[in-house]
């Protein structure tokens, strides 16, 4: 499966900053195609198991990152031998986040995205150019459909 295959069915996508959303989460009904700013926080991160991470330098200063959730992080995912429910079961809210968007925010090797924000309600993200392309293929079309009644007119 791509980065282009979520469960939300979304398709191809041009702009790859995007997200897995865990099933387990409040906000996780009609969350398709939801935007979110998420940012990174430096520090000691301590979830619901008592475990201590520590992320210290690990974020990009003031960065911040516009996702689209097109995907979901399953809690229970028995299929998967590499489904991790510590953190898609969450005792914690958790996203997935893409290469793309988290590299925007955060060294990978260090980090771990820990706090989506609600974005700006005019978020937006570029979506399929098949729209574009197909306008395109039609006037030229049209074109030449122009070209050659002129010139059936023309030789009469």
């Amino acid at each position: 499966m791509s980065v282009h295959q979520g469960s939300c069915q979304f398709g191809f996508l041009h702009n790859t900053d995007i997200a897995a959303f865990s099933d387990t989460d409040p906000d996780y009904s009609g969350s398709c195609g939801t935007c979110y700013e998420v940012a990174c926080e430096d520090g000691t991160l301590t979830d619901g198991y008592g475990a201590t991470i520590q992320r210290n330098g690990a974020c990009k200063q003031g960065a911040s990152v516009t996702i689209k959730v097109t995907d979901t992080c399953p809690c229970n995912y028995p299929a998967n031998y590499y489904s991790n429910k510590r953190w898609c079961c969450g005792d914690m809210r958790h996203m997935d986040l893409s290469y793309s968007a988290f590299d925007k925010i955060a060294d990978r090797s260090k980090a771990r995205d820990k706090r989506p924000l609600p974005a700006a309600p005019a978020c937006t993200m570029p979506r399929r150019r098949c729209f574009l392309f197909l306008f395109f293929l039609f006037f030229l079309f049209f074109l030449f459909f122009l070209f050659f009644l002129f010139f059936l007119l023309f030789l009469i």
